[in-house]
């Protein structure tokens, strides 16, 4: 025997489209639309059932895959770690020392190609100064700053 239930709003969790008021359900959320297009989402969190861009670095396992993610404009680009050349590369937006990272990595002693942290900014390691920013015979000292 089944069990009627009633219809759930946008933003509700759902399995098929006739659990949503609007018939659709994407992304396992009753949605306001199908979402058909490139890094298009129904499940972006707080947004309430709205088909939306995937926000820059997210991933939309029906179209990007790989070593690609979503740009936050609906495109897949490449993510942070993958090689690049140019910002307009990378679904970020910011190529930092030859690599799609998630920031420029302003300041000091920060690069976005450290070991073990490739496409995250992170602080060069304590007496070293691979981009030769500290001059002076001075090195950086692990915590964004040059030492002597």
């Amino acid at each position: 025997m089944s069990i009627c239930r009633p219809r759930q709003p946008n933003g509700t969790p759902c399995v098929v489209g006739n659990q949503c008021t609007s018939t659709l359900c994407v992304d396992l959320m009753c949605c306001n639309a199908a979402c058909g297009a490139t890094c298009m989402s129904c499940a972006v969190p707080g947004m309430g059932g709205m088909c939306l861009n995937v926000p820059p670095g997210g991933t939309d396992p029906g179209t990007c895959t790989g070593t690609m993610a979503c740009n936050g404009g609906g495109a897949c680009l490449r993510a942070n770690g993958q090689a690049c050349t140019m910002p307009s590369q990378c679904a970020s937006g910011s190529c930092t020392d030859n690599f799609c990272c998630e920031s420029g990595c302003a300041g000091l002693c920060r690069a976005c190609d450290v070991s073990g942290s490739v496409g995250l900014c992170r602080f060069i390691p304590a007496a070293t100064d691979p981009d030769g920013e500290c001059g002076g015979g001075w090195d950086c000292n692990g915590a964004g700053a040059c030492q002597p």
